[in-house]
């Protein structure tokens, strides 16, 4: 084992209050960032920063009750949301425009019927 699979080995990354290995191995990866302070970690992987208000969950689920299926671009984008949330609320807003689709369709096509009974088209 060289010396870069030996810093990612599992014991060395979970150590709890040693960071060092996790640094060093990055910086192994990507040799141009230096990750020697706090700041610079969160920097490199946004930690604390908060989502754009657009991506936060109250809004996704105000674009997704007003926009429907264009909405879900940002349900997918936003990170208050886990997996199993998007693709439930992906299938429910996809199975709610097709039903609301069809029924939109069977509308008009019975009111072009009764038109056509009636002799205005």
């Amino acid at each position: 084992m060289d010396e870069y699979q030996k810093d990612l080995s599992v014991g060395a990354l979970f150590k709890t209050g040693n960071r060092r290995p996790i640094t060093q191995a990055y910086s192994k990866m990507n040799p141009r960032s230096s990750l020697d302070s706090n700041q610079n970690i969160q920097e490199q992987f946004n930690v604390g920063k908060q989502q754009k208000w657009y991506l936060r969950w109250w809004t996704v689920i105000v674009w997704l009750a007003t926009l429907g299926p264009f909405g879900l671009p940002f349900l997918w984008k936003s990170k208050d949301f886990n997996l199993f949330w998007k693709w439930f609320l992906t299938l429910m807003i996809i199975a709610l425009t097709v039903m609301l689709s069809w029924g939109t369709w069977k509308i008009i096509k019975l009111t072009i019927d009764q038109f056509k009974s009636l002799g205005l088209i």
